[in-house]
Formats: C-alpha cells, sequence, structure tokens
C-alpha cells in the first residue's frame, strides 16, 4: 500500500504500509524542524511501515506512545540514510514521535568535558593531560563519537578513580581509533550507568607502579562491544561488573577478562584471552 498527498510536501511521507486495514488518522511534522515528526496510526496486529522524512537527519530516535523503541518491543526500526523502516505491534489507536538530530562536529587538542548530543569529537593531536586525573570525560551525553585520529592520550595521574577517558550516564557512545599510552590513570576506559557503548580499534598499552589497575572497565552498563583493540595494561585488561549484552570480538588482551554479575556475554575470536568470572 502507497499513500502520498502531493499536497503536503513538508510532512512524512508514508510510503510503505504492509496492511490496507490500517488507518493513518495524522503524519505532521514541526514547521521548524522537519527533521521530526509525530504520526497517529489506528491498527491492530504486526504492521511493517515504511517512511520517508521531509528532511534527512544525521540519525533518529523514534518513540511508540512515549516509550523508546527498542526499549517498547512493539516498536523497531533501521535508518538506512533515506527512509525510515518501522515494524510495529498495534492493538488500537497509537502515537509514533520520531525524532532526528544532526552531528556536529568539533575538533579536540586537549582534554575536554563533553554533555552533548549527537557530536562527532575529532582529536587533531595527541593529548598530554599534564598530570590531570582524567582527560576526557563524557557525561549526561547520547548520540556521541569520540574519533581520536590514532592520535595518543597520555600523562593522566593517578588516583583511585583516574581515568584517560570516562563515559558516565551517557547513551549511544563510541569511541574509537584512540592509543592510551605514557600514563597512570587507574582506568584507561571507564564506563558507568551507561548504554550502548562501541568501542573498536583502540590500543591502551601503559604500564604503572601501582598493583591494580584496568585497561576497559565497565559497571553496570548494557549493550556493550568492544571489538578490533588490543588492551595489553593492567592487572585486568577488561573488567566487567554489573552489566549486560557484552561482546568482546576480535580483540587482544595481554591480561586478565573478568566478568562480575553479569550475563549475555560473547566473546569472539580474541587472542591471549584470560576468562575469570564470578
Amino acid at each position: 500500500m502507497c499513500i502520498r498527498d502531493r499536497n503536503y510536501t513538508n510532512t512524512p511521507y508514508i510510503k510503505y504500509l504492509s496492511d490496507n486495514t490500517t488507518k493513518i488518522l495524522s503524519a505532521s511534522s514541526p514547521y521548524n524542524n522537519l527533521h521530526n515528526a509525530k504520526i497517529i496510526l489506528d491498527g491492530s496486529g504486526t504492521i511493517n511501515m515504511t517512511v520517508e522524512m521531509p528532511y534527512n537527519a544525521s540519525l533518529y530516535r523514534a518513540y511508540l506512545d512515549g516509550i523508546e523503541c527498542g526499549i517498547n518491543l512493539n516498536c523497531t526500526f533501521n535508518y538506512d540514510g533515506k527512509e525510515l523502516n518501522f515494524t510495529l505491534v498495534l492493538g488500537s489507536e497509537h502515537t509514533l514521535d520520531i525524532q532526528g538530530y544532526e552531528y556536529k562536529y568539533v575538533n579536540v587538542q586537549s582534554c575536554i568535558t563533553i554533555t552533548d548530543s549527537s557530536g562527532v569529537y575529532n582529536l587533531t593531536s595527541d593529548i598530554n593531560a599534564n598530570g590531570a586525573t582524567s582527560c576526557i570525560f563524557i557525561n549526561n551525553s547520547y548520540n556521541i563519537i569520540l574519533d581520536c585520529n590514532g592520535h595518543k592520550i597520555y600523562n593522566v595521574s593517578y588516583t583511585t578513580d583516574s581515568y584517560a577517558i570516562g563515559i558516565s550516564n551517557s547513551d549511544n557512545v563510541t569511541i574509537k581509533n584512540c592509543e592510551i599510552a605514557d600514563t597512570e590513570a587507574k582506568y584507561g576506559i571507564s564506563a558507568h550507568y551507561s548504554s550502548d557503548i562501541n568501542i573498536s580499534d583502540v590500543l591502551v598499552n601503559y604500564t604503572t607502579i601501582y598493583p591494580v589497575y584496568y585497561g576497559i572497565f565497565m559497571h553496570e552498563c548494557e549493550n556493550l562491544t568492544i571489538e578490533n583493540s588490543e588492551v595489553y595494561t593492567g592487572t585486568y585488561s577488561t573488567y566487567i561488573i554489573s552489566s549486560d549484552d557484552v561482546k568482546i570480538i576480535n580483540t587482544t588482551l595481554g591480561a586478565k577478562l573478568m566478568f562480575s554479575n553479569s550475563n549475555y556475554i560473547d566473546a569472539i575470536n580474541n587472542k591471549q584471552l584470560n576468562f575469570l568470572s564470578n
């Protein structure tokens, strides 16, 4: 089924609807933000729907009846760069809110705290922390990409909670192409109370005189992926505690991998893996 009214050039286009008994009651975008849309529909059962937005955004989040798709299991979708393809389970009248975001691009040459949404942070040089106890802190943020572009973060001092890269209370964070070396940080990369964390093509490689330290440390996080990385440092190369849905793929671990009170763990094609759990 294909629905289109050419008069509505600034509204989302319902390009495909798998069930012709489902009614689209309204489909509109705010006049001042054509990346967003609200679609009200009435139907029952499982349907597929393709939506073409008035303007494409870098990424989208969607909410069915106020609950984010994916968390609301009655709504899943993917975005192919042009269209949003939804699978919805309907029971009556429902509201689908679509929110689009544009990434902003920031060049980074020194330690920074990020409290933002939808940003790409690019290191343009190595960063000397000059003995600080943290360098890059991503806090209360979502849709963040930190791309070190092969640059190094170094010279972080030791404390009981020092880190080169820290993540807290954040969602959908990607850390890639980073080197953490020549430092005494207790944690190379540390994440707490966060979800959808992706770490790829990262080298954590340093030594310290202190007895317990961690290359990558995750605490109370969900949906974590570490891939194509090398972690040679630490009492524990990677320590995962009270976290679920973890994948470690094509990664070299020079010391122990530790899981504690965590579930749904996949460790695939890794090297020098010393696995512990409790």
